[in-house]
């Protein structure tokens, strides 16, 4: 575990869209265990697209200890709903939304690739955290605008649509089993990455 004296100020999320439902009780109990970890300061902020899966989990769990939700979106809203497959989907992507004190949307052409768009808007979480929250399987896809890309660019590898520079952020990997990847080793436990 990675000591953390001071209190940070911004917590980013990444994650897999296909979380198991069975495993969403464990899961919200490890962020918690996080948010404990990262020790933020009164006034903190979560830093979230507010995709499937992970970036609301962990935007939930955020804003009932006190977080102020911050959203950056990788392109127009309406646009990015058509992501969301079911009505209820897109309902919670809303509930979420307007309980954001802040929602910045980033510029993305039609003609350019979805996951550039992504990559661009998680660029932008991670460069602008404390501490990154990664919850994730640890297997790399190598798919551009994925978590384990993200991942590999905060801990210094170049990645398809990421910025040169590195961010300085820490990351924090949440051990997350998904729909297409149950078996993980040490499921809900954290690891700090340098």
């Amino acid at each position: 575990m990675l000591p953390v004296s001071s209190g940070a100020g911004t917590l980013g999320v990444t994650g897999h869209r296909d979380l198991r439902p069975e495993d969403l009780g464990a899961l919200e109990g490890a962020v918690s265990d996080l948010i404990a970890q990262v020790n933020p300061s009164p006034s903190w902020s979560l830093l979230s697209s507010l995709a499937e899966g992970a970036d609301r989990l962990v935007a939930r769990v955020a804003l009932d200890h006190g977080a102020r939700l911050m959203v950056v979106l990788p392109m127009d809203s309406q646009v990015y709903e058509s992501d969301f497959p079911t009505p209820a989907s897109i309902a919670e992507f809303r509930a979420l939304l307007v309980r954001a004190e802040a929602v910045e949307t980033l510029p993305w052409s039609m003609v350019e690739p979805r996951s550039l768009a992504y990559a661009r808007a998680g660029s932008v979480v991670a460069a602008r955290s404390d501490v990154l929250a990664a919850l994730w399987d640890g297997i790399a896809s190598g798919k551009a605008g994925g978590t384990s890309e993200l991942v590999r660019w905060c801990l210094g590898a170049a990645s398809e649509g990421m910025p040169p520079q590195r961010p300085a952020c820490r990351v924090a990997h949440l051990r997350t089993p998904r729909q297409s990847c149950p078996d993980v080793a040490h499921p809900f436990s954290i690891d700090w990455l340098a």
